[in-house]
Protein backbone atom coordinates (compact mmCIF):
# COMPACT_ATOMS: atom_id res chain seq x y z
CA UNK A 1 0.00 0.00 0.00
CA UNK A 2 1.58 2.59 -1.23
CA UNK A 3 1.09 6.78 -1.16
CA UNK A 4 0.02 8.93 1.85
CA UNK A 5 0.56 7.88 5.48
CA UNK A 6 -0.30 10.92 7.39
CA UNK A 7 0.18 10.94 11.37
CA UNK A 8 0.42 12.83 14.26
CA UNK A 9 3.09 11.78 17.50
CA UNK A 10 3.27 11.86 21.34
CA UNK A 11 6.15 11.31 23.24
CA UNK A 12 6.52 9.06 26.23
CA UNK A 13 6.05 10.52 29.68
CA UNK A 14 9.78 10.25 30.33
CA UNK A 15 10.76 11.90 27.38
CA UNK A 16 7.37 14.98 27.95
CA UNK A 17 9.16 15.47 31.36
CA UNK A 18 12.74 15.91 29.71
CA UNK A 19 11.41 17.92 27.02
CA UNK A 20 9.72 20.56 29.91
CA UNK A 21 12.56 20.95 32.17
CA UNK A 22 14.70 22.09 29.11
CA UNK A 23 11.82 24.39 27.66
CA UNK A 24 11.93 26.00 31.29
CA UNK A 25 15.49 26.24 30.93
CA UNK A 26 15.42 28.13 27.61
CA UNK A 27 12.68 30.00 29.07
CA UNK A 28 14.42 31.28 31.79
CA UNK A 29 17.58 31.98 29.65
CA UNK A 30 15.83 34.14 27.26
CA UNK A 31 14.47 36.12 30.08
CA UNK A 32 17.60 37.02 31.15
CA UNK A 33 19.10 37.58 27.75
CA UNK A 34 16.54 40.06 27.40
CA UNK A 35 16.95 41.98 30.53
CA UNK A 36 20.80 41.93 30.08
CA UNK A 37 19.85 43.51 26.25
CA UNK A 38 17.25 46.16 27.45
CA UNK A 39 19.93 47.17 30.49
CA UNK A 40 22.51 47.48 27.84
CA UNK A 41 20.77 50.00 25.86
CA UNK A 42 19.80 51.91 28.78
CA UNK A 43 22.18 54.43 28.46
CA UNK A 44 21.66 55.11 24.67
CA UNK A 45 18.38 55.38 25.09
CA UNK A 46 18.49 57.64 27.87
CA UNK A 47 20.42 60.04 26.22
CA UNK A 48 18.16 60.05 22.66
CA UNK A 49 15.27 60.09 24.69
CA UNK A 50 16.90 63.27 26.42
CA UNK A 51 17.79 64.73 23.30
CA UNK A 52 14.06 64.28 21.87
CA UNK A 53 12.45 65.74 24.71
CA UNK A 54 14.22 68.62 24.86
CA UNK A 55 13.81 69.40 21.09
CA UNK A 56 9.80 68.56 22.07
CA UNK A 57 10.22 71.35 24.94
CA UNK A 58 11.92 74.02 22.53
CA UNK A 59 8.72 73.41 19.88
CA UNK A 60 6.16 73.51 23.03
CA UNK A 61 7.90 76.60 24.28
CA UNK A 62 8.11 78.20 20.44
CA UNK A 63 4.57 77.47 20.34
CA UNK A 64 3.79 78.96 23.70
CA UNK A 65 5.65 81.85 22.60
CA UNK A 66 3.73 82.31 19.79
CA UNK A 67 0.64 81.86 21.09
CA UNK A 68 1.54 84.37 23.62
CA UNK A 69 2.53 87.18 20.83
CA UNK A 70 -0.71 86.38 19.18
CA UNK A 71 -2.93 86.96 22.08
CA UNK A 72 -0.77 90.20 23.03
CA UNK A 73 -1.77 91.91 19.39
CA UNK A 74 -5.48 91.08 19.81
CA UNK A 75 -4.98 92.98 23.28
CA UNK A 76 -2.88 95.79 21.18
CA UNK A 77 -6.07 95.72 18.87
CA UNK A 78 -8.67 95.65 21.04
CA UNK A 79 -7.13 98.59 22.93
CA UNK A 80 -6.20 100.81 20.40
CA UNK A 81 -9.99 99.98 18.84
CA UNK A 82 -11.15 101.45 22.41
CA UNK A 83 -9.24 104.38 22.88
CA UNK A 84 -9.75 105.60 19.16
CA UNK A 85 -13.57 105.21 19.68
CA UNK A 86 -13.31 107.23 22.80
CA UNK A 87 -11.72 110.00 20.65
CA UNK A 88 -14.54 110.41 18.46
CA UNK A 89 -17.15 113.47 18.54
CA UNK A 90 -19.88 113.08 20.06
CA UNK A 91 -22.28 113.68 17.18
CA UNK A 92 -20.34 111.17 15.07
CA UNK A 93 -20.48 108.08 18.13
CA UNK A 94 -22.99 105.30 17.92
CA UNK A 95 -25.90 105.04 19.81
CA UNK A 96 -24.53 104.25 23.21
CA UNK A 97 -24.89 100.46 24.47
CA UNK A 98 -26.97 100.06 28.03
CA UNK A 99 -24.16 98.46 29.25
CA UNK A 100 -21.95 101.48 30.63
CA UNK A 101 -18.58 101.44 28.62
CA UNK A 102 -15.57 101.64 30.36
CA UNK A 103 -12.34 103.98 29.00
CA UNK A 104 -9.44 102.64 27.11
CA UNK A 105 -7.68 102.65 30.34
CA UNK A 106 -9.94 100.91 32.72
CA UNK A 107 -10.07 98.47 29.94
CA UNK A 108 -6.41 97.96 30.16
CA UNK A 109 -6.01 97.47 33.68
CA UNK A 110 -9.15 94.98 33.57
CA UNK A 111 -7.32 93.04 30.93
CA UNK A 112 -4.39 92.66 33.25
CA UNK A 113 -6.03 91.91 36.34
CA UNK A 114 -7.67 89.23 34.15
CA UNK A 115 -3.90 87.94 33.13
CA UNK A 116 -3.39 88.05 37.06
CA UNK A 117 -6.23 85.64 37.59
CA UNK A 118 -5.12 83.23 34.86
CA UNK A 119 -1.89 83.58 35.96
CA UNK A 120 -2.55 80.18 38.43
CA UNK A 121 -4.55 78.19 36.02
CA UNK A 122 -1.00 79.01 33.65
CA UNK A 123 1.15 77.23 35.92
CA UNK A 124 -1.07 74.68 36.47
CA UNK A 125 -1.22 74.29 33.05
CA UNK A 126 2.56 74.14 32.63
CA UNK A 127 3.04 71.89 35.65
CA UNK A 128 1.04 69.14 33.96
CA UNK A 129 2.88 69.78 30.68
CA UNK A 130 5.87 69.41 32.43
CA UNK A 131 5.12 66.04 34.04
CA UNK A 132 3.17 65.19 30.65
CA UNK A 133 6.46 65.63 29.29
CA UNK A 134 8.55 63.50 32.06
CA UNK A 135 6.19 60.46 31.21
CA UNK A 136 6.66 60.69 27.63
CA UNK A 137 10.35 60.86 27.58
CA UNK A 138 10.37 57.95 30.22
CA UNK A 139 8.54 56.00 27.77
CA UNK A 140 10.35 56.78 25.06
CA UNK A 141 12.90 55.46 26.70
CA UNK A 142 11.78 52.02 27.27
CA UNK A 143 10.87 51.89 23.67
CA UNK A 144 13.90 52.26 22.15
CA UNK A 145 15.58 49.99 24.49
CA UNK A 146 12.75 47.32 22.91
CA UNK A 147 14.13 48.45 19.63
CA UNK A 148 17.76 47.89 20.33
CA UNK A 149 16.76 44.54 21.92
CA UNK A 150 15.16 43.22 18.65
CA UNK A 151 17.87 44.38 16.61
CA UNK A 152 19.88 41.29 18.09
CA UNK A 153 17.16 39.56 18.97
CA UNK A 154 17.09 36.06 16.85
CA UNK A 155 14.28 34.65 17.83
CA UNK A 156 12.08 37.61 17.08
CA UNK A 157 13.95 38.06 13.63
CA UNK A 158 13.83 34.85 12.74
CA UNK A 159 9.79 33.69 13.84
CA UNK A 160 8.01 36.97 14.67
CA UNK A 161 9.77 38.81 11.19
CA UNK A 162 6.23 40.21 9.76
CA UNK A 163 5.26 41.73 13.75
CA UNK A 164 8.42 42.67 14.06
CA UNK A 165 8.38 44.78 10.81
CA UNK A 166 5.24 46.14 11.21
CA UNK A 167 6.50 47.59 14.73
CA UNK A 168 9.27 48.75 14.13
CA UNK A 169 7.43 51.09 11.05
CA UNK A 170 4.41 52.41 13.55
CA UNK A 171 7.52 53.19 16.20
CA UNK A 172 9.71 55.45 13.86
CA UNK A 173 6.82 56.74 12.93
CA UNK A 174 5.88 57.82 16.41
CA UNK A 175 9.51 58.90 17.17
CA UNK A 176 9.91 60.79 14.28
CA UNK A 177 6.44 63.02 15.58
CA UNK A 178 7.89 63.79 18.89
CA UNK A 179 10.72 66.61 18.27
CA UNK A 180 8.59 68.44 16.21
CA UNK A 181 5.00 68.17 17.62
CA UNK A 182 3.54 69.82 21.36
CA UNK A 183 3.38 66.69 23.85
CA UNK A 184 0.18 65.25 24.54
CA UNK A 185 -1.58 62.08 25.68
CA UNK A 186 -2.27 61.06 22.27
CA UNK A 187 1.85 60.53 21.85
CA UNK A 188 2.11 58.77 25.13
CA UNK A 189 -0.69 56.37 24.42
CA UNK A 190 0.71 55.31 21.68
CA UNK A 191 4.53 54.68 22.88
CA UNK A 192 2.86 52.18 25.85
CA UNK A 193 0.69 50.53 23.45
CA UNK A 194 4.01 50.19 21.29
CA UNK A 195 5.80 48.84 24.50
CA UNK A 196 2.79 46.42 25.30
CA UNK A 197 3.39 45.07 22.07
CA UNK A 198 6.64 44.86 21.75
CA UNK A 199 6.58 42.26 25.11
CA UNK A 200 3.94 40.36 23.31
CA UNK A 201 6.13 40.17 19.94
CA UNK A 202 9.17 39.03 22.41
CA UNK A 203 6.78 36.13 24.22
CA UNK A 204 5.43 34.97 21.14
CA UNK A 205 8.81 34.55 19.67
CA UNK A 206 9.68 32.44 22.38
CA UNK A 207 6.85 30.25 22.08
CA UNK A 208 6.94 29.94 18.67
CA UNK A 209 11.53 28.92 19.50
CA UNK A 210 10.41 26.44 21.72
CA UNK A 211 8.10 24.48 19.39
CA UNK A 212 11.02 24.78 16.82
CA UNK A 213 13.59 23.43 19.57
CA UNK A 214 11.04 20.64 20.70
CA UNK A 215 10.03 19.62 16.73
CA UNK A 216 14.04 19.78 15.96
CA UNK A 217 14.52 16.99 18.34
CA UNK A 218 11.79 14.82 16.76
CA UNK A 219 13.52 15.59 13.40
CA UNK A 220 16.39 13.82 14.64
CA UNK A 221 14.30 10.56 15.94
CA UNK A 222 12.75 10.43 12.00
CA UNK A 223 16.59 10.82 10.37
CA UNK A 224 17.93 8.67 12.91
CA UNK A 225 15.10 5.90 12.65
CA UNK A 226 14.88 5.90 8.79
CA UNK A 227 18.70 5.51 8.71
CA UNK A 228 18.10 2.77 11.25
CA UNK A 229 15.49 0.56 8.88
CA UNK A 230 18.32 1.59 6.22
CA UNK A 231 17.32 4.45 4.48
CA UNK A 232 19.82 7.21 3.15
CA UNK A 233 18.13 10.19 4.12
CA UNK A 234 18.57 13.55 2.97
CA UNK A 235 19.58 16.82 4.36
CA UNK A 236 16.34 18.30 5.84
CA UNK A 237 15.23 20.95 4.15
CA UNK A 238 12.25 24.28 5.45
CA UNK A 239 9.28 24.32 2.79
CA UNK A 240 9.60 28.13 2.57
CA UNK A 241 13.46 29.31 3.53
CA UNK A 242 12.02 32.88 4.62
CA UNK A 243 10.09 30.99 6.84
CA UNK A 244 11.56 28.82 9.94
CA UNK A 245 8.27 28.43 11.47
CA UNK A 246 6.92 26.55 8.62
CA UNK A 247 7.19 22.59 7.72
CA UNK A 248 10.27 21.07 7.50
CA UNK A 249 10.60 18.61 4.25
CA UNK A 250 12.72 15.61 5.02
CA UNK A 251 13.31 13.16 1.89
CA UNK A 252 14.94 9.49 2.06
CA UNK A 253 15.12 6.84 -0.08
CA UNK A 254 15.57 2.72 -0.21
CA UNK A 255 16.58 0.78 -3.24
CA UNK A 256 13.29 1.49 -4.68
CA UNK A 257 12.00 2.81 -1.82
CA UNK A 258 11.36 6.53 -1.36
CA UNK A 259 9.68 8.74 1.04
CA UNK A 260 9.33 12.21 1.92
CA UNK A 261 7.84 13.98 5.07
CA UNK A 262 6.95 17.36 6.12
CA UNK A 263 6.56 17.80 9.67
CA UNK A 264 5.14 21.17 11.23
CA UNK A 265 5.47 22.59 14.49
CA UNK A 266 1.83 21.32 15.38
CA UNK A 267 3.39 17.74 15.58
CA UNK A 268 1.46 16.85 12.31
CA UNK A 269 3.27 14.66 9.93
CA UNK A 270 2.34 14.60 6.11
CA UNK A 271 4.81 11.98 5.27
CA UNK A 272 4.54 9.91 1.35
CA UNK A 273 6.09 6.76 0.87
CA UNK A 274 6.27 4.76 -2.88
CA UNK A 275 7.76 2.04 -4.59
CA UNK A 276 7.22 -0.23 -6.90
CA UNK A 277 5.71 -2.87 -4.32
CA UNK A 278 3.58 -0.99 -2.76
CA UNK A 279 3.42 -3.65 -0.07
CA UNK A 280 7.68 -2.99 0.69
CA UNK A 281 6.59 0.20 1.51
CA UNK A 282 4.10 -0.35 4.21
CA UNK A 283 6.54 -2.25 5.37
CA UNK A 284 9.05 -0.15 5.37
CA UNK A 285 6.88 2.11 6.89
CA UNK A 286 5.34 -0.22 10.05
CA UNK A 287 9.51 -0.53 10.72
CA UNK A 288 9.96 3.57 11.02
CA UNK A 289 6.79 3.08 13.68
CA UNK A 290 9.30 0.60 15.79
CA UNK A 291 11.98 2.51 14.97
CA UNK A 292 10.82 5.70 16.43
CA UNK A 293 8.38 3.48 19.36
CA UNK A 294 11.84 2.80 20.82
CA UNK A 295 12.66 6.43 20.60
CA UNK A 296 10.22 6.93 22.80
CA UNK A 297 8.25 8.99 19.59
CA UNK A 298 4.78 7.24 19.47
CA UNK A 299 3.44 7.26 15.90
CA UNK A 300 -0.34 7.47 15.55
CA UNK A 301 -1.14 7.35 11.51
CA UNK A 302 -4.73 9.29 10.56
CA UNK A 303 -5.98 5.99 8.66
CA UNK A 304 -7.76 3.88 10.80
CA UNK A 305 -7.06 1.08 8.61
CA UNK A 306 -3.19 1.01 9.51
CA UNK A 307 -4.02 0.67 13.11
CA UNK A 308 -4.55 -3.11 13.21
CA UNK A 309 -2.19 -3.96 10.36
CA UNK A 310 0.50 -1.89 13.10
CA UNK A 311 -0.72 -4.96 15.62
CA UNK A 312 0.42 -7.30 13.05
CA UNK A 313 3.55 -6.00 12.77
CA UNK A 314 4.27 -6.72 16.30
CA UNK A 315 3.47 -3.23 18.05
CA UNK A 316 2.52 -4.41 21.22
CA UNK A 317 -0.41 -1.92 21.61
CA UNK A 318 -2.19 0.79 19.83
CA UNK A 319 -1.49 4.36 20.58
CA UNK A 320 -4.55 4.64 22.03
CA UNK A 321 -3.92 1.79 24.49
CA UNK A 322 -0.66 2.47 25.49
CA UNK A 323 -2.50 6.33 26.62
CA UNK A 324 -4.82 4.83 28.71
CA UNK A 325 -2.46 2.27 29.88
CA UNK A 326 -0.32 5.71 31.36
CA UNK A 327 -3.31 7.10 33.23
CA UNK A 328 -5.56 9.02 30.78
CA UNK A 329 -8.73 8.97 30.89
Amino acid sequence: MSGRKDYSYELVAARIAAQQAAITARRAARAQQTRERLEAAKLDAQRRASEMAMQQRAFNQRQRLIAAEQNRREVESHLKDEKADSKKPKNMRPVPDPTPAADGSRKENILRQDQEIRDPQKLARESAELELQQQIENQLKTVLQWKANFDVNTDVQSFSSNELSDWRIRTDETVAVISSSTSSLETLSRLQQITSQAEQIELKAGEVSDKFFARNAVLTDIIDSLREIGFFVQDPEFADSSNPAGAVIIRANRGNQSMSTSISLDQKVESDWQGIHGEYCTGGFFEFVKAMDQRGVIVNPDDINLKPQLLQKGAKELPETRRKSAGEN
